[in-house]
């Protein structure tokens, strides 16, 4: 089995950040394998001043973790392949028009005793995975 992690590549491209901070933090927590595009508002993200003078832009910029986001270019040139996969939910960006990817199609193959995860502080959600364990497939 082959499995394959998506990262966006912080160093040599600038990156975004929430504007509101905590508040659009916890929205993203709410990715949870249901939709939301019809509940959707777009969250406001923005790039560093200093990045952007100095590094290029990114149609794979960070901003949350194991959460993609796309620009418009790559959400086009991706879509045959996300479509049934997730949906493309807008943010709102001054620096150039950005979608970020919530995953529907959800498989619980984890094998979480054998697995080596870290979970957030008072909590059962999971912060990162160091180590994969899956269950065998039938």
């Amino acid at each position: 089995m082959n499995i394959y992690a998506l990262e966006s590549d912080c160093d040599p491209y600038w990156n975004l950040r929430f504007v509101n901070g905590k508040l659009d933090w916890e929205q993203i927590y709410r990715f949870d394998g249901t939709p939301l595009s019809d509940r959707w508002r777009p969250l406001a993200v923005k790039a560093d001043e200093q990045e952007i003078r100095d590094l290029p832009a990114s149609d794979f910029p960070h901003l949350f973790g194991a959460v993609p986001v796309f620009s418009k270019s790559a959400a086009t040139a991706l879509q045959p392949l996300l479509e049934g996969s997730g949906e493309l939910l807008p943010l709102t960006c001054q620096e150039g028009e950005y979608f970020i990817f919530n995953v529907l199609q959800i498989v619980d193959a984890l094998d979480e005793p054998t697995s080596r995860i870290i979970r957030l502080p008072n909590s059962e959600k999971i912060l990162e995975i160091e180590h994969f364990v899956f269950e065998p497939t039938p």
